[in-house]
């Protein structure tokens, strides 16, 4: 008799494990409490880090999940988080409101609080914040924190040295929702 969630291979007599069962016993709960909105491996796969919706960043070691670090710096829900793709033992966070950090994982510190504007009064939200792949260029959508038909989008490149805007371009009256880099 097959166990729930398993399967047979087709043309044979042994079950192979669902790839539900499989996560369901190597799931690792965090906390009770906490609403976790992104997750992410860092240092080669070393540590683990979760942002969440108590304006929070908990760094875990992994595979131990002995937390290292807790931040409570960010004034608003914390919601993406990228890891810099190399040696680099840094992470980026946004929030749903106006901020974008750079911390060190390692000693929990922030590096730099990042800053865009494009000459107006408009409050921008940092989105689908991604390294490029060698980690020298950080990639962001700038969405207007409102949203008209007239409003713009900015696709903005940091220089990861300075943590200094080094191109951005713009796109009026569509939002952007996605981006790739590579």
């Amino acid at each position: 008799m097959l166990k729930m969630g398993a399967k047979l291979k087709q043309g044979s007599k042994q079950a192979v494990p669902s790839l539900v069962s499989q996560c369901e016993k190597d799931c690792i709960k965090v906390t009770d409490e906490e609403m976790v909105k992104a997750v992410t491996f860092c240092c080669y796969g070393d540590q683990l880090v979760t942002v969440g919706e108590d304006n929070s960043i908990t760094i875990y070691e992994y595979p131990s999940m002995v937390r290292r670090w807790t931040i409570n710096r960010h004034l608003s829900e914390v919601t993406q988080v990228t890891a810099h793709p190399g040696a680099q033992p840094h992470i980026v966070t946004s929030t749903r409101r106006t901020e974008c950090m750079v911390w060190d994982v390692e000693s929990g510190q922030l590096i730099k609080q990042l800053k865009f504007s494009d000459g107006t009064e408009t409050k921008y939200r940092y989105r689908n914040i991604k390294y490029n792949g060698d980690g020298s260029e950080l990639f962001a959508i700038m969405m207007p924190i409102c949203w008209t038909k007239s409003s713009t989008c900015h696709i903005v490149k940091f220089c990861t040295d300075m943590w200094s805007v080094k191109k951005q371009t713009y796109l009026k009256g569509e939002p952007l929702a996605e981006l790739a880099v590579w």
